[in-house]
């Protein structure tokens, strides 16, 4: 018996119909069989072996059931391994039969455990969160906590998923996004978070590729705020010494518990979790402030490290004495904050918003003594110079402190745990001051 090559007349004759359907498709002899090979530039290779002997009595047999093959991955959006299952006779699975289910499993383990992984956290509040997690929570939620309205992006999916309400990518991202407003950074985060998950399906389970979101538009289903709607930027603004004085003095005749929490985020530049992670330690024979918190994110991980205190000063520029080491090892209580499920940052605000009960007719309870002074605050600095005063607005008073006192950005970097190239994006006079004291240096 003569013996076959892959230059024997038939064979290129195979290969150059194969090519024609599509930019990539080629046939190669698999030990005698048939294989279907794609390559395509900057993707991984796909092949699957057919049924079909590499030989010229079947080459016709072999490309009926190519161009089958074809047409299921280029008009029905099926990856290769698929189509060819589906041309061989068997039937192709439903959306509602693919394990969505399942795949958000796996696509939790590779965000938590894999590269720049995310804490679980992070997942249960962006991403999903489990029937079991959400019975916990809602059996844990206190009288004074907002429940929760709006439920992870994947929550959503899942439920329109497996009742088969979308056939599509963009009609599934539209409707899982609806409880968040057009052009919102919430929504922005859950359009990119649900487009992160389809990606991997098609990639990582090899699910049919008409759910690749790599071609989408994502801006097309995040949206704009209608100029009507926009409301006042929240972002956090940092604020003058005496500022947040006014506030925590007030607070201290409230509740001492709270009141000594702000002064450890002043003093510190800590963010509220941070509170949770606070030690004092013994370097070199002197004691130190430590902090063992590290904040795992898409973009990299804020490191645990020594923290540098920076006292705040009165309008008549005296340093306000707190003994704060010494009163925390002595025991000083703070509040309870680890009870806070959706994290300490929320227990903060909901002690500085606190209002009386709801009323029977649906109006809001009175404001709290501190909520009072704290919306006055805010309110004032907002008026006075166009800054929002928030949470973090205590981390960000320590950025411009330092810079004040004549630190170098690198220094306060350091110190704030975080590099240079992010300290000089979110607090923009750190930048400017290393070029002015670079300037005063060089015209010396």
């Amino acid at each position: 018996m003569p013996k076959v090559t892959n230059s024997a007349i038939w064979a290129v004759s195979l290969r150059k119909s194969v090519g024609k359907l599509s930019k990539g498709w080629t046939v190669e002899d698999a030990r005698g069989n048939v294989r279907l090979v794609i390559r395509i530039p900057e993707q991984p290779k796909q092949s699957v072996v057919l049924p079909f002997s590499w030989n010229e009595l079947q080459a016709d047999d072999a490309y009926i059931r190519i161009r089958n093959i074809y047409s299921l991955v280029a008009k029905d959006g099926y990856s290769l391994k698929q189509a060819a299952q589906i041309a061989s006779g068997a039937a192709p699975k439903t959306i509602g039969q693919l394990d969505w289910a399942g795949a958000i499993n796996d696509f939790k383990i590779f965000k938590t455990t894999t590269g720049r992984s995310i804490a679980e956290t992070t997942w249960n509040k962006e991403y999903f969160l489990s029937k079991e997690e959400i019975e916990k929570r809602a059996a844990n939620i206190k009288g004074n906590m907002r429940t929760r309205t709006v439920f992870p992006v994947l929550n959503n999916a899942l439920q329109l998923l497996e009742k088969g309400y979308v056939t599509t990518p963009e009609d599934l991202i539209d409707e899982s996004v609806r409880g968040w407003t057009a052009g919102s950074r919430s929504r922005q985060q859950a359009v990119r978070n649900l487009a992160a998950f389809l990606s991997y399906c098609v990639k990582r389970k090899k699910f049919p590729v008409q759910w690749d979101t790599t071609f989408l538009t994502l801006k097309d289903h995040i949206g704009v705020i209608p100029k009507s709607q926009k409301k006042k930027s929240q972002k956090a603004d940092a604020v003058e010494d005496y500022i947040l004085l006014e506030l925590i003095d007030h607070v201290e005749s409230i509740d001492k518990r709270w009141a000594f929490a702000l002064k450890l985020m002043s003093v510190l530049g800590l963010r509220p979790v941070e509170l949770l992670h606070l030690e004092v330690r013994k370097h070199e024979g002197e004691k130190e402030w430590f902090c063992t918190y590290e904040k795992k994110a898409g973009n990299g991980s804020t490191r645990a490290g020594e923290l540098f205190p920076i006292k705040l000063k009165n309008k008549k520029g005296i340093s306000q004495e707190w003994n704060l080491m010494q009163t925390f090892e002595k025991g000083e209580i703070l509040p309870d904050l680890s009870t806070y499920k959706y994290g300490v940052a929320d227990g903060l605000k909901n002690f500085l918003e606190r209002r009386g009960a709801t009323k029977k007719d649906g109006t809001k309870g009175a404001l709290s003594k501190q909520a009072k002074k704290w919306f006055e605050l805010k309110e004032r600095v907002f008026k006075e110079e166009k800054k929002n005063l928030t949470l973090y607005s205590f981390r960000h008073s320590y950025s411009l402190r330092c810079h004040q006192r004549g630190i170098d950005p690198a220094s306060v970097a350091l110190a704030m745990r975080h590099d240079l190239k992010t300290h000089c994006s979110f607090y923009p006079w750190a930048e400017k001051k290393a070029v002015k004291d670079i300037f005063r240096e060089k015209a010396a």
